[in-house]
């Protein structure tokens, strides 16, 4: 199984701009956010943003929230 970092790393769209917005080349829910599955294809659906916080800056504190932008 590939690990969710590389999956998740597989689907960034990130730009030549430092400033610009990353994009996403993976699922989208109907409210429009990027998800992916944590094991894999029928794994839990996880929120990117969530994912990209946790890989980038470590556990989300209990009570917080990682905004998607």
């Amino acid at each position: 199984m590939i690990p969710l970092e590389a999956r998740f790393r597989a689907k960034l769209v990130v730009p030549d701009d430092p400033d610009a917005c990353w994009g996403w080349d993976g699922h989208v829910d109907d409210k429009g956010y990027a998800r992916i599955a944590a094991g894999g294809k029928g794994g839990r659906s996880l929120f990117a943003h969530r994912v990209s916080y946790e890989l980038h800056v470590g556990p989300i504190p209990e009570g917080m929230q990682a905004l998607h932008r």
